[in-house]
């Protein structure tokens, strides 16, 4: 990592470090933005003492968040925002403490993508992916019988309580349906059939 008395180091020109470039073109290529607009917020005052207590392993600043508000203004953050972004954002994580590397090692940097309906993905993932597989019984077939259904108690909860919180943020009650009613049968009551 360069040092603090390099021509690289963050301090007149933040985007001249090759970390920070790193960080920049995650954002220019995730954003789809012009390389323009991330030097601009790179170099504002505001954002510099975030990227450099990124880079350089500040304590207590392994998050690094760049939202882009529906306006197209890119804006830094050390915490995700209490209410739900509108616009897209990007995520970086650092694992370890200390200085980013150049480059950063395997493991060393996360990144990805923050969907502007978090919990939506959540509740989709866990319905389509999670759910699916651990209630399947060919995969826990060599397991007790009390330990499936306790797997089976699980994902039912899981689910519930998803189902709830997403009700609760939307500003609705909604409650959650008994266990074992996705097995249930529709019958049609007005000609006796199933």
């Amino acid at each position: 990592p360069p040092s603090r008395g390099e021509v690289g180091a963050l301090g007149d020109a933040p985007t001249s470090d090759p970390r920070v470039r790193l960080l920049g073109e995650r954002v220019v290529r995730s954003l789809r933005l012009k390389p323009e607009r991330w030097e601009r917020c790179a170099g504002s005052p505001e954002a510099q003492p975030l990227l450099r207590g990124f880079v350089e392993g500040a304590a207590g600043q392994p998050l690094l968040l760049v939202t882009l508000s529906p306006a197209g203004q890119l804006a830094l953050s050390t915490e995700l925002p209490a209410s739900p972004c509108r616009g897209k954002a990007l995520f970086f994580l650092r694992r370890g403490p200390g200085p980013l590397s150049v480059p950063p090692g395997p493991g060393e940097l996360l990144y990805g993508d923050l969907p502007a309906s978090s919990l939506e993905h959540f509740a989709a993932l866990v319905e389509e992916v999670v759910a699916p597989v651990l209630a399947n019984q060919k995969n826990h077939h060599s397991w007790p019988h009390v330990v499936s259904q306790d797997i089976m108690r699980h994902v039912h909860s899981l689910k519930s309580n998803i189902f709830v919180v997403i009700g609760q943020v939307k500003g609705k009650t909604l409650l959650p349906l008994p266990a074992g009613s996705d097995r249930m049968e529709y019958i049609d009551c007005e000609n006796g059939k199933t």
